[in-house]
């Protein structure tokens, strides 16, 4: 698919892409970063069939227990999983005028909903979000465990 963003080595991202004839899909992938000890969540939304807004994407870190709180809801053990990141309290925002990250994973009836917010510091909200079937979520999940394997060297 076009608009894939820059710099990346595309066989480590696990990626889901969701267009629509109406233009409002989305894509979201997820990185992992051995140096940062973490799983990059980015979503895009989508610009016409098969390109997606990568340079205005959202991005959240998710560390170690981040990773496992989302494996719970993936494994059934919990519905939902709420995530918040003040970036002032660890760098985790994608830019500096970010004033704070939210990351919702719930278990839904067809699949699991992912939905990422930004606030700026002016107050503005950004939101996207997408849903995964079943068997996408089962190579998430393989990731995320790996993932924490390679984190603590296991």
């Amino acid at each position: 698919m076009d608009g894939k963003p820059e710099g990346k080595n595309y066989e480590s991202i696990l990626k889901f892409y969701k267009p629509n004839k109406q233009m409002q899909g989305s894509a979201c992938q997820f990185d992992f970063a051995p140096e940062k000890q973490a799983v990059f969540f980015e979503i895009a939304r989508q610009l016409e069939e098969r390109k997606f807004d990568w340079a205005g994407k959202l991005t959240f870190k998710l560390a170690d227990v981040d990773i496992c709180k989302i494996l719970l809801v993936l494994k059934d053990r919990s519905k939902l999983a709420n995530l918040f990141h003040d970036p002032g309290k660890g760098n985790y925002a994608s830019s500096e005028d970010t004033k704070n990250n939210a990351l919702v994973v719930q278990k839904g009836d067809f699949g699991y909903f992912f939905k990422l917010s930004q606030q700026t510091k002016d107050g503005k909200v950004n939101s996207m979000q997408i849903n995964l079937s079943e068997d996408e979520v089962l190579l998430l999940e393989l990731m995320l465990e790996e993932a924490i394997r390679k984190i603590y060297k296991w």
